[in-house]
């Protein structure tokens, strides 16, 4: 017997072409099986191009959700950020000095 297949979605196919071949009684030898599980390896990698499926639209939504995402947090930050340096301003503390946690401001000592 040949040594596996290094590629493990090869050893795959010729883990799966072995079974059919010994149920159907086809004699391979290792050597052949391991070129037959390649074929079938490069055949299963272009089944996309061969028989074309759109894109699913999900994958739209999930974009759409992320950007949405990240403009609502961006906004957070900022309206976060303004009520920190306004917080600052009125205590007369530096603003890195201070941060928020729960809504509310907090001065780290000197």
């Amino acid at each position: 017997m040949s040594e596996p297949a290094k590629d493990p979605y090869v050893a795959y196919w010729a883990e799966c072409l072995s079974q059919s071949f010994d149920e159907h009684g086809v004699s391979v030898t290792p050597e052949q099986l391991a070129a037959i599980a390649q074929d079938v390896q490069s055949a299963h990698e272009m089944h996309g191009q061969a028989f074309y499926q759109p894109e699913s639209p999900l994958i739209d939504e999930v974009r759409h959700l992320k950007e949405k995402h990240a403009r609502e947090l961006a906004e957070a930050n900022r309206i976060a950020d303004t009520w920190k340096a306004e917080g600052c301003r009125v205590a007369g503390v530096e603003p890195r000095r201070a941060y928020i946690n729960n809504g509310e401001v907090y001065v780290s000592p000197r």
